[in-house]
């Protein structure tokens, strides 16, 4: 039997009462002509769903008084085998959001981006294929990119785990888009090409223990120059979990980059509610652990030691943060109360 579900919501904060508008106590204050101005706004915004067997249409349009933001998707899945989504998205240059985060290459900028994204789900005999490839193009000037831009990227990644207690992930991205650069002290817009591969294994020696090794590799060119750059990171990873109390988390990373612009980043374990994307650049050595213990049900102790090493350097950052040292050592605890 086929199935169909519908549902479509509305939301209209418009009012000719002033009193139920979004109001604000001052008014922005713009610094370009698209930029939010005023101190009142009204958002009328649709959402709708409609499910059909495996397929599924979704989406949503937002009107703020002067323009129309929206995307809309399409989904279908064959069981575990096979899913396909697909995306697109327009958010006009003067639509303004003040709440806004929506999808699109310029995180939770809901405004001047256009972007068609496409995205599969696939089980073959070597592993499950993750792929998506995206193109966006930005009509108008940015704040970075003085004049009209665009790009495309990809991300294609096989996941297997065929073997007992071994997975193993090989992950290549692709981005290719515009970027100003400095070039004879004139400003240039032109095309940069980012590529990364990544090999991951991960064990499992025994129920409380999981081992990850993963290399990284970063390639990193500009058109129009001879800036041509490469850089890796070799990481080591150890969890142990005894018992839903206690966990140790341990990693150890060996990187090299030419530059920054050909920095290696990578997500951290870290204390609850904090979240650290570091960028590797340059040559060196991080290691870092965190430990967690709920001594009582109530209570969580987070303690987190990390230090990274800069052979070839005096100093490491800048400014206010810079350290006279080529140790930079960081130590933080909390305690988290759950009642």
């Amino acid at each position: 039997m086929d199935t169909f579900f519908f549902h479509l919501f509305i939301l209209n904060n418009y009012s000719h009462s002033e009193s139920q508008l979004l109001q604000i106590s001052n008014n922005f204050l713009p610094s370009s002509i698209y930029d939010l101005s005023g101190e009142k706004f009204n958002y009328t915004s649709v959402y709708y769903d409609l499910t059909i067997n495996n397929l599924n249409l979704f989406g949503e349009a937002a009107f703020n008084g002067t323009s129309v933001a929206s995307i809309n998707s399409l989904s279908f899945y064959m069981g575990r085998d096979f899913s396909f989504v697909t995306s697109l998205r327009s958010y006009p240059r003067n639509y303004i959001s003040l709440h806004g985060y929506a999808f699109g290459e310029r995180s939770g900028a809901t405004s001047n981006e256009v972007g068609i994204y496409t995205g599969i789900k696939l089980r073959t005999p070597f592993g499950i294929l993750n792929f998506y490839y995206d193109q966006f193009k930005f009509p108008y000037a940015t704040y970075s990119i003085p004049r009209p831009g665009s790009g495309d990227e990809f991300l294609a990644e096989l996941v297997n785990k065929s073997f007992l207690r071994f997975e193993t992930k090989f992950r290549y991205k692709y981005e290719y888009k515009d970027v100003p650069i400095s070039i004879n002290d004139k400003k240039e817009i032109v095309k940069r090409l980012k590529q990364l591969f990544r090999l991951e294994v991960i064990y499992y020696p025994a129920k409380t223990i999981r081992l990850k090794g993963r290399f990284d590799f970063n390639k990193y060119n500009l058109e129009l120059s001879d800036n041509k750059e490469h850089g890796y990171a070799l990481l080591q990873d150890i969890r142990y979990s005894p018992n839903q109390n206690l966990n140790l988390y341990l990693r150890i990373i060996f990187y090299k980059t030419d530059s920054f612009n050909s920095a290696i980043y990578e997500y951290e374990n870290d204390l609850t509610g904090v979240l650290t994307n570091r960028a590797l650049f340059g040559e060196g050595i991080r290691w870092y652990f965190v430990l967690r213990y709920r001594p009582v049900r109530l209570i969580t102790l987070s303690l987190k030691y990390s230090e990274t090493y800069k052979p070839g350097e005096n100093t490491i950052s800048s400014g206010l943060n810079e350290i006279d040292n080529n140790v930079d050592n960081r130590l933080s605890f909390q305690v988290d109360l759950k009642f």
